[in-house]
């Protein structure tokens, strides 16, 4: 999770905006993705300097981002599939383990 932040911080460094992203669990036969769980910034405002969009959607995606880290119980999310479900309970393995947020 913390690399989620340096990635975000990285981009704004560099001078590019960042879009947000999902929550995803990504195993090797296949990815479940909770796309009701982002963590998107607002989007750039009319006549809002780059720098200036680049630093808000920065703090903003973090910010979100922080939000859902703190709010989302991740094993009741990915027992929502199937997929994932079976790997859970069957394999007993920890969805957290399988847990990616990609930007």
């Amino acid at each position: 999770m913390e690399d989620v932040k340096q990635v975000i911080h990285a981009a704004r460094d560099a001078g590019l905006a960042c879009l947000g992203g999902q929550v995803q669990f990504q195993f090797h036969d296949g990815t479940c993705e909770g796309y009701w769980i982002n963590y998107d910034p607002s989007e750039r405002r009319r006549g809002e300097p780059w720098v200036d969009y680049v630093a808000r959607s920065a703090d903003e995606t973090t910010a979100a981002f922080d939000r859902v880290c703190q709010k989302t119980d991740f094993r009741q999310v990915a027992c929502q599939f199937d997929f994932a479900r079976r790997r859970i309970e069957g394999e007993g393995c920890d969805p957290r383990d399988h847990l990616w947020f990609p930007l």
